[in-house]
Formats: structure tokens, C-alpha cells, sequence
């Protein structure tokens, strides 16, 4: 679809790597693509509980000083 509608209007989308770093750890993207759907789920909800009590535990620091 997107394809036509850019063609419609005389243009086209080329995609290309961009050759230089990209900031992103991919080792982390792999290893989380070697797990099973249920695994994947089991680490995200682990990883919410300790986000959940990592905010939990925050206070606000006041810096009106």
C-alpha cells in the first residue's frame, strides 16, 4: 500500500544499513531472540516486578534550595 501511494506521487522508499555503530546492543536483542515466547514473557514480567519495586521505594528529592 505504501509502495502504491508513493508511487503515485512519483516517488519511491529505498532502505539502506547505516554502516557506522548504531548505539544498540544487538548481543541483547539476540540473546532475547533465543528464548521461547513464554520465556521472553517470564523476563518482561520479572523485569516489571523489580521496576515496580524500584519505584516503590523512590521519593522525590526537593530542589527549591
Amino acid at each position: 500500500m505504501l509502495v502504491r501511494a508513493l508511487g503515485a506521487t512519483g516517488r519511491r522508499l529505498e532502505l539502506a544499513r547505516n554502516r557506522g555503530r548504531s548505539g544498540v546492543d544487538e548481543t541483547q536483542i539476540v540473546e532475547r531472540l533465543q528464548l521461547t515466547p513464554a520465556e521472553r514473557l517470564a523476563s518482561f514480567q520479572a523485569s516489571q516486578a523489580n521496576l515496580n519495586a524500584l519505584v516503590a521505594g523512590a521519593r522525590r528529592v526537593d530542589d527549591s534550595s
